[in-house]
C-alpha cells in the first residue's frame, strides 16, 4: 500500500528510483492542459510545484535549500491563513519532521514529527497518525502540542480529510471509513463502501474516494455516489487533487501491464470529461492545488 511510507519498509530499489526520477526536476513527457493554478505534490521522494498551463513539472525545494536534510518529502498540506505548506520528511538517519516552507520552497518552521499529516482548515492543529491511532495536536508557535487521540486503529494508507474545522473523515483499521466529531469526541461510521476519503471537493459539501480503478464522489451525508472517472487496466493511487474552482481533478494512475509504481500524473476536465497525462512516472503520496 501507499501509505505505508516508513523507511525500513520501503524498497530499496524505489526509493533509488524515486530519488533518480526527483533529481531531474522536470517533466517527463507529459502534456499542458488549460487549467489556472499550481499543484504542489509529492512523487515519493520530494515535493514538485506543477504547473498545468504550462505542462511542468520543477523541484519546489532545491536540494541546497537550507532545510533538513531527509530522504522523502510526502504528504503536503497547505496552512491558507499563513500561505506555508507542510509536509513529512523522512528520514534514513536522524529523527522524522514536520516541515513548514513558504511557496518558494524557503523554511518556516519544523515542528514534531507527524506520520500522514493533514493541517486543519484554519491552520492551528494537525490530524496524524500515531502508533496507529488517529490524533490530533496544536500546530500552532507555543501552542500545547500534546497529542489528543481522536480513534484507536486508523489505517495508514493515506491521511484522514478534514470536514470543516471539527470533523475528520478517514479509512479505519477495519477497512471502513469513520467520521470523528472533535466537538463531541464521538466517532461513526460513514458512507459504508465503496472508496476510502482522499479529498474534500472544492465545494466543502462532496467528498471525493478512491477505489482500486475508481475515482467517485459522495455528498457529505454519505448518498449521491456518482463515478467521476476510471482507468483502464491500472491502478489507482491513493491521492486525489482537487482544483479550487471545482473543475480539476489531478490524481495519480498507472498504465496496463506497468509496475504498481510507475504511474502518471492525469489531470482530469470534469466539465468536458478530457483527461490528460501532466507527467508520467509519478506516484503521488500527497498534494494540493492553490491559487
Amino acid at each position: 500500500r501507499e501509505g505505508r511510507m516508513r523507511l525500513a519498509r520501503v524498497p530499496g530499489a524505489f526509493v533509488l528510483l524515486a530519488g533518480l526520477l526527483a533529481l531531474s526536476g522536470c517533466e517527463r513527457g507529459g502534456g499542458s492542459v488549460d487549467a489556472r493554478g499550481t499543484i504542489i505534490a509529492s512523487d515519493g521522494a520530494r515535493l514538485l510545484r506543477c504547473l498545468p498551463a504550462e505542462g511542468t513539472c520543477t523541484l519546489l525545494i532545491p536540494d541546497t535549500a537550507d532545510l533538513p536534510k531527509h530522504n522523502m518529502q510526502v504528504w503536503p498540506s497547505l496552512r491558507r491563513a499563513e500561505g506555508t505548506v507542510v509536509f513529512e520528511a523522512q528520514a534514513i538517519n536522524g529523527p522524522n519532521a514536520l516541515v513548514e516552507i513558504d511557496r518558494e520552497g524557503r523554511l518556516v518552521a519544523v515542528h514534531p514529527e507527524a506520520h500522514l499529516p493533514a493541517v486543519s482548515p484554519d491552520g492551528q492543529r494537525v490530524a496524524f497518525r500515531a502508533a496507529g491511532d488517529l490524533v490530533v495536536r496544536a500546530l500552532g508557535a507555543g501552542s500545547d502540542t500534546t497529542p489528543q487521540v481522536v480513534a484507536k486503529g486508523m489505517a495508514d494508507r493515506h491521511p484522514a480529510v478534514w470536514i470543516g474545522e471539527d470533523r475528520l473523515l478517514f479509512r479505519g483499521g477495519d477497512g471502513e471509513n469513520h467520521l470523528a466529531d472533535l466537538a463531541s469526541g464521538t466517532v461513526t461510521p460513514w458512507g459504508g463502501e465503496p472508496g476510502a476519503p482522499a479529498a474534500l471537493d472544492a465545494d466543502g459539501r462532496r467528498v471525493v474516494l478512491v477505489e482500486e480503478r475508481r475515482i467517485l464522489e459522495r455528498s457529505l451525508d454519505g448518498s449521491g455516489e456518482r463515478v467521476l472517472t476510471k482507468t483502464r487496466g491500472g491502478s489507482l493511487g491513493s491521492t486525489v487533487i482537487p482544483s479550487p474552482d471545482g473543475r480539476w481533478l489531478a490524481y495519480a494512475a498507472g498504465r496496463p501491464w506497468s509496475l504498481k509504481e510507475a504511474r502518471d500524473l492525469h489531470v482530469l476536465d470534469r466539465q468536458t470529461g478530457a483527461d490528460a497525462v501532466l507527467r508520467k512516472s509519478t506516484t503521488l503520496f500527497g498534494g494540493i492545488w492553490i491559487d
